[in-house]
């Protein structure tokens, strides 16, 4: 399945064993772009640019990465945690959550396409 289809939140695991969720991601020119929960809470946020070409149909490659939807393959606690209050805190705040097109503005600034 193409990975811009999917419309769940994502982990990423980086080289270094780094683990990531991606709770708005992108197609890059450089491969892609994502944001990270609470993103919008944070003062200057810029968001991942992972490089390299994605490959698979899920979980993906990109670069060096491995992604998959969250909690597939194993419930990693840190991220399961992480997402559980990023959850409460959308139930709480959510009104406050910018809009798709707000959101997608902001990627294009950063270099996504589509």
């Amino acid at each position: 399945m193409d990975i811009f289809l999917v419309n769940t939140p994502l982990s990423i695991r980086f080289p270094d064993g780094t683990k990531k969720i991606m709770v708005e991601y992108f197609p890059h020119k450089e491969g892609l772009l994502f944001f990270e929960p609470f993103w919008s809470t944070a003062k200057d946020y810029v968001p991942v640019i992972v490089k390299g070409e994605i490959k698979g149909d899920g979980p993906w490659k990109v670069g060096e990465c491995l992604v998959a939807v969250l909690a597939c393959r194993g419930t990693d606690a840190e991220l399961a945690l992480e997402f559980a209050d990023w959850q409460g805190y959308l139930q709480m705040y959510g009104q406050d959550y910018p809009e798709a097109e707000a959101v997608m503005t902001l990627a294009r600034k950063y270099g996504a396409s589509g």
